[in-house]
């Protein structure tokens, strides 16, 4: 059995160890607290202090569960080393709801306006589709934004002009004879129709222009002045032509025409009367003519008011603006706009339905004093 090393030695042996294990514990302990970092987070109006051993912000944001959105913004940025005393900011992101035609969508975004929503939202507008709140309008948290998609359509719409009938006293011809000379024909006119559509559905409807296509023709009517021969025996006497040189029809004449020609009918010098919702109203002449309906455009009228019940467009050739008018089934109205051409009058409606159910009507247009 081999001798064992002296007591002395052994204790001195131990002891190294023991320092060794001690100066490695040390050691140990130093480099951990080397590498724990003090930061400082902002969340809003929270702030906390955390230690941590992590690299970069973003490893820091991950292991601690503080609920970063994609949307919300990072101060400084995650890729950022952290160091000793660092402060990070936490700015939230804010939801907006967008209802886009009549559908709801929700997006974030971390601040500004309107329209930094709609670039985050992605979907393309067109310069006619309408957004509110303003595309410059500063953001607040859970705002809503609505966008109105706009589309416009445009037609071509033909009405016809009615032409009317020219009397003239003819001396060559028997009173109660009637010889058409040249018939009538109907104008046309064409009107640039514009129809807006909010989300589909029809919003305004106007006219964006109007053209006289073809001119009407008056139809041409000689009516005979020349007395008959007297019977045998008689004496001769002269018949004058209609005094203040009038061109209608002599009194007792029943002048024929087309159905659809409108007749021109003139009142007697000491005029007449008519009596409408129980008020007496005189007149100075009637004609025959058409009345058509229309409603508001979104323009005023010739007169530059704007349009209401009551007014009417005429031919200011035929019936001068201010006129005052009595049209059977509409009521009193005045002649405050254009664009109708002939003996026709065109009837402002409140409502589209009226002006259907209105349609085109033979109608006897009594002017007014």
């Amino acid at each position: 059995m081999p001798a064992l090393p002296p007591s002395g030695f052994k204790g001195r042996v131990l002891a190294v160890v023991s320092f060794s294990a001690a100066l490695l514990l040390l050691l140990s302990m130093a480099m951990g607290s080397a590498f724990v970092r003090s930061v400082t987070l902002t969340d809003g109006e929270m702030s906390v202090t955390v230690r941590t051993t992590e690299r970069t912000v973003g490893g820091m944001l991950e292991r601690f569960p503080f609920g970063i959105l994609e949307e919300d913004l990072v101060y400084p940025s995650e890729d950022t080393r952290l160091k000793n005393g660092m402060r990070v900011e936490i700015t939230r992101s804010m939801r907006v709801n967008i209802v886009d035609n009549g559908m709801g969508y929700e997006v974030r975004v971390p601040s500004g306006t309107v329209r930094d929503a709609l670039e985050r939202y992605g979907k393309e507008l067109d310069p006619d589709d309408i957004v509110e709140p303003s595309a410059e309008s500063l953001l607040v948290q859970g705002m809503t934004v609505r966008i109105t998609r706009v589309w416009i359509d445009r037609y071509i719409a033909e009405q016809d002009i009615p032409y009317t009938i020219r009397y003239e006293a003819d001396d060559s011809l028997l009173r109660g004879v009637e010889k058409t000379t040249r018939d009538g024909v109907d104008g046309m006119t064409h009107r640039e129709i514009e129809i807006v559509y909010h989300n589909g559905e029809e919003a305004e409807r106007r006219v964006v222009s109007e053209e006289v296509a073809a001119r009407p023709v008056d139809a041409v009517v000689r009516y005979g002045t020349k007395a008959p021969p007297p019977p045998p025996g008689a004496p001769q006497t002269t018949v004058s032509p209609p005094s203040g040189g009038s061109s209608s029809p002599p009194k007792n004449s029943a002048p024929s025409r087309p159905p659809k020609e409108p007749q021109r009918t003139e009142g007697k010098a000491s005029g007449g009367s008519i009596t409408v919702g129980g008020k007496k109203y005189s007149y100075t002449a009637v004609y025959s003519g058409k009345a058509t309906a229309y409603t508001a455009t979104g323009s005023n009228t010739a007169s530059g008011k704007a349009p209401k019940r009551g007014m009417v467009a005429v031919d200011p050739s035929k019936i001068p603006l201010g006129t005052r008018l009595y049209v059977p089934g509409y009521g009193i109205a005045v002649a405050e706009d254009t664009g109708v051409y002939g003996m026709t009058v065109d009837l402002f409606m409140d409502t589209e339905d009226e002006c259907v159910q209105w349609g085109i009507r033979n109608v006897q247009i009594y002017i007014l004093k």
